[in-house]
């Protein structure tokens, strides 16, 4: 008598009962089982693994002729009637506001955009594109609160004193975009790397492994009389870009101290392949400028240090050493910081007059109460705050290369910056504040609640 082989029996009798199940579906749903319906279905069980792979697109729907000038380029009689409802949902419940005013949505483009009608774009032929809530840019409400900003600065800069020296801010902040007659003043960790961005492709270079002031026509501008320059600068529409404080500080510590990490050792060949096409500072110059002093100032260096590394005279952090020296040094150290030791060397370097770049005052990197800025932009808000800028001046650009985005979508863009704050001793956190008071003042920036409690 033959074996029989109950393993293979109960994989037939499990596969019977599966085509069994999706015959009663077919039954039960009329038979619809055309290709949509199946996408749909075959969609649903993948969403959630598929939409890390999404290409995120920002769509502005203009009610005369156009959706998406930079991207899709949808005609508007392409769009069908259910699409103008569905964008009417999303404005304030009325069926006609959304589609018929200009407004900004987040759009994601993918395989699986047939998910269903209720989320998704919908083209006449057929292409479906899904759909999420998110603050619209309305441009006279950016318009608006431009202007508010700018009469908030003369306002505060009113009852105010401050101390900047033009000359200076002129020489190493201001830069311009030279056919639009326009003056940008650039801060580090503050949108500096979308301003240089913008203007490589506005002024047609200089190329990315130049830092931009390597620029001639600037060069000539800056060759002339000082009063002659200041008359034109004066002329000319002016633009400062700010953030919060309190936040900028946290982006200086996580860019420059790693957050915390131990400082990675120098990789000279890595570097070298680097600087083939970008701009930027070598490992030696990063030691020196940050790491050195930010450790010397916290007593992180031992005093007797420099025999170890063969060196006559203790270690100088204003001195310049041999970029071998610097690699001993973080050999010996493996340097990190935390974000307390980070702020005691911030308040330090005001007390001695050392403080750097990024994080120096606004008042002294670009004097705002000494020129007039038309355009007072924030990083908060900077996407849609360079589109309203942009388009006023005619200056005609490519937003891909932002550095810098707007974080308005969020309920609260600063609470993942705060949390830094939680655990530094109050008697720091008022030490920051006094020291960035009049920023805060000016710019029109609140410390969070509890900030100056014990």
């Amino acid at each position: 008598m033959p074996t029989v082989n109950y393993r293979y029996l109960l994989i037939i009798l499990v596969y019977s009962i599966v085509a069994v199940i999706c015959m009663l579906s077919f039954i039960i749903r009329g038979g619809d089982t055309g290709p949509q319906q199946w996408i749909r279905n075959t969609v649903r069980k993948s969403d959630d693994k598929k939409r890390d792979a999404d290409i995120r697109m920002d769509v502005d729907l203009h009610k005369d002729n156009y959706m998406d000038r930079d991207l899709m380029l949808f005609p508007q009689n392409n769009i069908t009637n259910r699409n103008k409802e569905l964008f009417g949902m999303y404005q304030n419940g009325n069926p006609n506001s959304g589609y018929e005013k200009y407004v900004n949505k987040t759009v994601y483009k993918t395989s699986n955009v047939l998910q269903n009608t209720k989320n998704t774009l919908i083209d006449n032929s057929g292409n479906r594109h899904y759909i999420t809530k998110s603050k619209s840019m309305n441009f006279e409400d950016v318009g608006r609160r431009l202007s508010e900003e700018r009469a908030h600065v003369q306002a505060a800069c009113s009852k105010v004193r401050t101390e900047c020296s033009l000359e200076n801010r002129i020489k190493y902040r201001n830069f311009f975009f030279h056919d639009y007659n326009t003056t940008v003043c650039t801060i580090a960790k503050s949108g500096s790397s979308t301003w240089r961005a913008h203007l490589r492709k506005v002024n047609g270079g200089p190329p990315p492994h130049l830092p931009v002031s390597i620029d001639a026509r600037r060069d000539q501008f800056l060759a002339r009389p000082y009063d002659l320059v200041v008359r034109d600068i004066n002329a000319s529409v002016k633009i400062i870009t700010v953030r919060h404080p309190l936040t900028r500080l946290v982006s200086a510590y996580r860019e420059k101290y790693k957050g915390g990490r131990i400082m990675p050792p120098n990789k000279p060949e890595r570097e070298r392949r680097f600087h083939k096409n970008h701009a930027g500072s070598y490992w030696g110059d990063r030691f020196k400028q940050f790491w050195l002093p930010a450790l010397y100032t916290n007593g992180l260096i031992p005093a007797d240090i420099h025999i170890a590394l063969g060196l006559h005279q203790p270690i100088d952090p204003a001195a310049r050493y041999e970029t071998k020296v610097y690699e001993q040094l973080h050999n010996l150290l493996k340097p990190r910081l935390t974000f307390l030791q980070f702020l005691r060397h911030v308040v330090y370097t005001f007390n001695n007059s050392q403080e750097d770049a990024h994080w120096a005052k606004y008042t002294k990197e670009c004097c705002p109460c000494h020129w007039d800025y038309q355009y007072v932009t924030k990083v908060e808000t900077m996407t849609e705050d360079l589109k309203y800028v942009f388009q006023k001046l005619g200056i005609h650009t490519n937003f891909s290369l932002a550095k810098n985005k707007s974080h308005n979508t969020k309920a609260d863009p600063y609470s993942k910056y705060f949390r830094y704050y939680e655990l530094i001793p109050v008697d720091v956190r008022r030490q920051i504040y006094e020291i960035f008071r009049k920023d805060f003042e000016i710019f029109n920036y609140q410390l969070p609640e509890g900030f100056l409690d014990k």
